[in-house]
């Protein structure tokens, strides 16, 4: 019977109110979303049938890249070519409201 194998993890306590700190459920969120060592183009969490990186992947990216910390530093190396590109250091824009909502009466 063949063993699967499993990316090995370690726990770090950092300050809730540092950079990491503030974005703490993005980067669990992050990590619990990486591939399997021998498979590396699925989500394990996500099932099976998903291709990594999957969509929660890729939202808890967005937090942490928003936090201007660096996505490569918590993914292993072999997995850095099939990351997003990085785009501008800055704080990505969302739109503050909806189109028209000014307009909405309520």
């Amino acid at each position: 019977m063949a063993t699967a194998l499993v990316r090995p993890w370690r726990c770090i306590v950092v300050p809730a109110d540092s950079r990491v700190g503030s974005v703490g459920a993005a980067v669990h969120d992050l990590t619990r979303h990486l591939p399997e060592p021998e498979v590396l183009d699925r989500c394990p969490t996500c099932g099976k049938d998903v291709p990594w990186p999957c969509r929660r992947f890729y939202d808890a990216a967005y937090v942490v890249s928003a936090a201007k910390l660096r996505i490569e530093d918590f993914v292993p190396p072999e997995l850095h070519p099939r990351l997003p590109k990085p785009g501008p250091r800055t704080t990505p824009t969302r739109p503050s409201r909806a189109p028209n909502e000014e307009n909405h009466r309520g």
